[in-house]
């Protein structure tokens, strides 16, 4: 049975986002935000960054989120200053998880897809597969939940 946000997660997929502004679409909802600029600038980290080799748009959203929550917004604003702790959780968790589950955190081996016929002019190239990608999504929020609470960053306050 799927959490809610496993539903909102496959609602936000089956409306066409990527994993990237997936996991930065479900930061702003907690926020109760919309910012639709955000979500446009997080679709070029899906796909490992447009070419399947780089790291799970997932892992790219997820930094975003958490920077969305502790990141630096202004001349006059301070970052969080555990952020780079806080990032670095988060890449290391997701490294070790997807190492575990896929054989590591590249788009690629997330999908379990073959890139040696991969052209783009064609269209042949990997598609996202939601028995592998929303798990990982699921599993990276839920992360990201629980270094924010570790860390003292309230989710559903935005930072203004």
């Amino acid at each position: 049975m799927l959490d809610d946000t496993g539903i909102r997660v496959m609602q936000h997929r089956a409306q066409g986002f990527c994993c990237a502004q997936i996991m930065v679409r479900l930061a702003l909802e907690d926020m109760g935000r919309d910012n639709p600029g955000l979500v446009r600038a997080a679709h070029g980290l899906c796909f490992g960054m447009g070419d399947f080799r780089g790291p799970c748009g997932a892992l790219g959203g997820a930094v975003l989120a958490l920077s969305l929550h502790a990141g630096k917004g202004g001349p006059d604003e301070e970052p969080e200053p555990r952020l780079a702790c806080m990032l670095e959780e988060l890449g290391e968790w997701f490294r070790s998880a997807m190492a575990q589950r896929h054989g590591g955190h590249h788009c690629a081996e997330i999908l379990g897809a073959d890139l040696a016929g991969l052209d783009c002019a064609s269209g042949n190239l990997p598609r996202p597969d939601p028995m592998r990608c929303g798990p990982a999504i699921v599993d990276t929020y839920a992360r990201i939940q629980a270094i924010m609470a570790e860390y003292g960053v309230d989710l559903s306050r935005p930072r203004d």
